[in-house]
C-alpha cells in the first residue's frame, strides 16, 4: 500500500524543465495527469487488497452486486455485460469462476434453448450481503477527507475528464496538397 510517503511524483520544476526538450509537454496537464493516474493506482489497489481478502476480484464482485438487483428476474450474460460495461468474453470467464465457487448458477432458458439465465446461489447471496456492507464503509473512509461539495466537485471534474476522452478534442493535422 502507498503512503503518503511514498508519493513521489515528479515536482513541478522537473516537469517545467522536461517541457523544454518537449515542446507539447504542458506541465500543469501532466501534473494532473500523474497524480490521478498515481490516485487511481493506489485506490484500485486499495479496492483490490479488501476484495481479495474476501476471496473476489473487483470484476466478480460487480457482477455478484449487479446480479444482486436481479433477484426477481433472471439475468442473460448478455445483459451482464452490458450492464457491468465489460466484453461478452470477459463476462464469461467472470462468470466461469463465479460459477465454479458455486456463487451463482447458468442455466438454459426452457423456451429458448440458446438463451442463458443467471442467478445468484444462496452462497453468492449471503456473500455479497456480507461483504458490500464493508466495502461500501471502505469506500466512505477513501473518501472522507473530502466534504459534500468537494465530493460533487471532483465528480463533475473527473465526469469532464471522462468525457473528454470520447470527443474529438485533438486537432488533426493539415493534409498538405
Amino acid at each position: 500500500m502507498h503512503t503518503p510517503a511514498s508519493y513521489d511524483l515528479p515536482r513541478f520544476e522537473c516537469l517545467q524543465k522536461a517541457a523544454q526538450q518537449f515542446p507539447s509537454l504542458d506541465p500543469g496537464a501532466c501534473a494532473v495527469f500523474l497524480n490521478l493516474w498515481k490516485t487511481g493506482d493506489a485506490i484500485s489497489e486499495a479496492g483490490s487488497e479488501f476484495l481479495g481478502r474476501h476471496g473476489l476480484t473487483q470484476a466478480r464482485f460487480m457482477m455478484l452486486m449487479t446480479l444482486s438487483q436481479c433477484r426477481d428476474f433472471p439475468a442473460n450474460p448478455a445483459g451482464l455485460a452490458e450492464s457491468c460495461g465489460v466484453t461478452r468474453a470477459t463476462i464469461t470467464g467472470v462468470l466461469d469462476t463465479l460459477e465454479r465457487d458455486g456463487l451463482i448458477t447458468r442455466e438454459a432458458c426452457p423456451t429458448d434453448r440458446r438463451s442463458i439465465k443467471v442467478e445468484m446461489t444462496a452462497k453468492g447471496r449471503s456473500l455479497i450481503d456480507t461483504v458490500a456492507p464493508k466495502y461500501f464503509e471502505r469506500v466512505a473512509e477513501i473518501v472522507s477527507p473530502l466534504d459534500d461539495a468537494e465530493r460533487s466537485l471532483l465528480v463533475a471534474l473527473l465526469q469532464k475528464i471522462h468525457f473528454g476522452l470520447f470527443t474529438d478534442t485533438i486537432p488533426k493535422p493539415a493534409i498538405a496538397p
